[in-house]
């Protein structure tokens, strides 16, 4: 059964964060079904080059009917991350053919 955007919300909890390099990234992407059937799909996170991934990447997803799903972003920031400058994290969604993305800035001091 074909989806809508307004059938799924996602969105980080917190917009962009100030982080020291060598630090590590924590954040938490809330995923929200509004719709009446389950949506099943594929979430990938986006980070720059050099920065270690820790939480789960390429994950298969079921989100129930009308429930909200937490998924916990984890990263660790190189210690040669250059300071004065945003990094932009990027969370995909795939399902039935579609994309969702959310955006989250890293802002290193």
């Amino acid at each position: 059964m074909s989806q809508n955007k307004a059938d799924l919300d996602i969105v980080f909890i917190r917009e962009s964060l100030s982080q020291s390099p060598d630090s590590l990234y924590f954040n938490i992407l809330k995923i929200t079904n509004n719709s009446s059937n389950k949506i099943s799909g594929v979430l990938s996170l986006n980070f720059p080059n050099n920065f270690n991934i820790i939480s789960p990447n390429n994950s298969n997803l079921d989100i129930p009917a009308s429930e909200t799903f937490y998924f916990p972003v984890r990263a660790s920031i190189p210690y040669s991350a250059e300071g004065n400058k945003s990094y932009l994290v990027v969370a995909d969604f795939k399902y039935d053919n579609q994309i969702i993305s959310e955006n989250n800035y890293i802002n290193i001091a």
